[in-house]
């Protein structure tokens, strides 16, 4: 059943309450599965930062596509009549595109780190090779016809994509933080710039989750929520709607590319997968790792559910026993007979 948006007596709530009201449900679904796997991509089940890097260059590509259109549309809507409906937009757009919130740069150096690579070209074969996988096409394409017919939508993209990071991304930023040292690369690659004090600088290839200045963000998060308050108002019933539905969507594809990346880590047959967690295997299409977790507790790894037999062996299974019984009871009917119980 798709979450409902929010009908007229609830136009009360702020925009921020209406998103965060429609999609509580399945932003809670997409926290327990993020807590669940976030351990597999560490100490001790791995022992690279592969798994890691796997699913950065997935989420990237979401923050590139969506920061990259945003001037570009802003470009484009401000070359409108000043009376055009759709300079009111420009106008909302450029009032909450704060300096300091922007991730793209941030992450095409936290994956220069990871990959260990010096030049833009070589990262963006990296990234090319990551986006040739269908769920991910699918979402970007989305996200290009989105923008492009409904530019408001772009609000739907800052406040779901940036809050991720001071809410959820804070407790994912601890568990990264808390591995060894020795699991991330030692040095920085690129040339991006930390003006965090040195006392809280993070581990190279971790700067995604951090931002610049004493507060680490808090300052530029208390801003954009009091500019989006401001501009909010401008929005039409209609483009709030557009707005919440978008939000809605970004989880529902954010959803399938966790579950898609949980497909690239399996095998498709009995033979092990060697991907940097430890070993695992696959049966049936399912992990031999599995993770339980709620949103409270840390997750815990257990086995392999077992598999049902199939129905050739259960038959064997039955037969077998029925042959054995048989068996056993001419033995003991032969024993009664030999001291003298029957005659036969």
């Amino acid at each position: 059943m798709s979450d409902p948006l929010p009908n007229i007596s609830e136009r009360m709530k702020t925009l921020p309450e209406e998103i965060n009201a429609a999609t509580r449900q399945i932003h809670s679904h997409l926290n327990r599965l993020i807590i669940a796997r976030i351990p597999l991509a560490l100490p001790p089940y791995a022992k690279t930062t592969q798994i890691y890097t796997k699913g950065l260059l997935q989420f990237a590509h979401v923050y590139i596509s969506f920061e990259h259109l945003w001037p570009h549309i802003s470009e484009v809507l401000s070359q409108k009549e000043p009376d055009h409906a759709d300079v009111k937009i420009q106008n909302i757009l450029q009032h909450i595109r704060l300096p300091g919130l922007q991730r793209s740069a941030r992450l095409r150096a936290d994956l220069r780190t990871l990959l260990k690579v010096n030049d833009d070209a070589t990262l963006d074969l990296h990234l090319s090779a990551a986006a040739n996988n269908r769920r991910l096409n699918e979402f970007l394409r989305h996200i290009q016809q989105v923008v492009k017919s409904n530019p408001h939508v772009l609000v739907a993209y800052a406040w779901v994509m940036y809050m991720a990071i001071f809410s959820g991304g804070r407790w994912i930023r601890a568990q990264l933080q808390a591995a060894s040292p020795e699991f991330w690369p030692q040095n920085q690659f690129g040339s991006l710039k930390s003006a965090l004090p040195s006392d809280i600088n993070p581990h190279p290839g971790l700067t995604f989750f951090h931002f610049d200045g004493i507060h680490d963000g808090e300052d530029i998060k208390a801003e954009f929520k009091q500019r989006l308050a401001e501009v909010e108002v401008l929005l039409t019933p209609q483009e709030k709607d557009d707005v919440v539905a978008e939000a809605l969507n970004i989880f529902r594809h954010i959803i399938l590319l966790v579950e898609g990346l949980d497909g690239q880590l399996i095998s498709t047959n009995e033979q092990s997968l060697d991907t940097g967690l430890v070993t695992v295997s696959a049966v049936d299409n399912k992990p031999a790792v599995t993770v339980l977790a709620t949103s409270t507790t840390p997750p815990k790894v257990i086995g392999l559910e077992p598999q049902s037999p199939s129905p050739i062996s259960k038959l064997w299974a039955t037969f077998s026993y029925t042959k054995f019984a048989v068996l056993y009871t001419f033995i003991l009917l032969f024993i009664l007979n030999r001291i003298g119980f029957f005659i036969l």
